[in-house]
């Protein structure tokens, strides 16, 4: 029951992102990832290629994450930038820590129970973790 009470908050919300089309939001696939203490920050990546347009990754934190925290860090506009991704590339996808400070991400807090959207294309990291952190994904 709670699933469903999460998907249909999704599908909800996902009426207000932008969409490439005229075909109605779906719900394509969905998860959870869950960060376990002592976890180290991922690579630098977007969840899906640069033709992915239209689609979209909502997080929904089970535990709160505060800003610049445990959570994800974003490559804001990452998505919509040539150079940006080049610029990525070039790095071979290389933890986020290692990039030069002008990459700017941006690590957002969210309470728990909410839904952060982004481009499906949009550059991004998990950081750090030293806490059990329960994240379900919907695409």
């Amino acid at each position: 029951a709670v699933w469903n009470t999460l998907e249909a908050a999704v599908l909800d919300a996902s009426l207000k992102l932008p969409r490439a089309g005229t075909r109605p939001p779906q719900i394509e696939y969905a998860g959870a990832v869950v960060s376990e203490p002592g976890a180290t920050a991922q690579k630098l990546h977007a969840d899906g290629p640069p033709s992915s347009v239209g689609l979209y990754t909502v997080f929904v934190p089970l535990v709160d994450v505060p800003q610049d925290g445990d959570g994800t860090a974003f490559w804001p506009g990452s998505h919509a930038s040539p150079s940006k991704l080049r610029a990525a590339a070039a790095f071979n996808a290389a933890r986020f820590e290692d990039l030069p400070p002008d990459f700017e991400l941006v690590a957002p807090g969210v309470a728990r129970g909410s839904l952060l959207a982004f481009d499906y294309r949009v550059l991004h990291a998990g950081n750090p973790c030293a806490r059990h952190r329960p994240v379900a994904y919907f695409v």
